[in-house]
């Protein structure tokens, strides 16, 4: 069994999450919304997979910074940390992986085990990254 750690320094706001595995036979899809360790501000180091978040918020996706943000008189603008550890097998490294988000408002950074694989800019949408090389 290979860990994979998936850290996010996001800004506001991450809807829903996919692991997809593909392989010659077809596609494998893994919702990943539930338990993921979530804490509001820019936290130097929290994407390395060594880094404690046992003081973190174990939260569920969808999720907002400011929920409810309706009954706050103030709105969080700033950053966060979302971080959630899995489980993979040889057979699931071998094949093609693939993270899909549906969607982050405004801007994420998606860290595997420590390495920067992608980045997005756009208001609610979705989007891919590829897992080559990172495991």
């Amino acid at each position: 069994m290979r860990k994979l750690i998936t850290a996010a320094s996001l800004w506001y706001l991450l809807l829903g999450i996919d692991m997809v595995i593909a392989a010659t036979e077809g596609r494998e899809i893994f919702n990943l919304n539930r338990e993921w360790m979530y804490k509001c501000g820019d936290y130097c180091g929290a994407e390395q997979p060594l880094f404690d978040d046992s003081g973190w918020e174990s939260i569920g996706l969808p999720h907002s910074f400011s929920i409810p943000y309706f009954m706050s008189k103030d709105f969080y603008v700033g950053y966060g940390w979302y971080r959630k550890t899995l489980q993979l097998n040889k057979s699931d490294l071998a094949k093609r992986l693939f993270l899909e988000f549906d969607g982050v408002f405004q801007e994420a950074e998606v860290f595997v085990n420590g390495q920067l694989v992608g980045k997005h800019v756009g208001g609610y949408t979705a989007f891919a990254l590829i897992l080559r090389h990172m495991l």
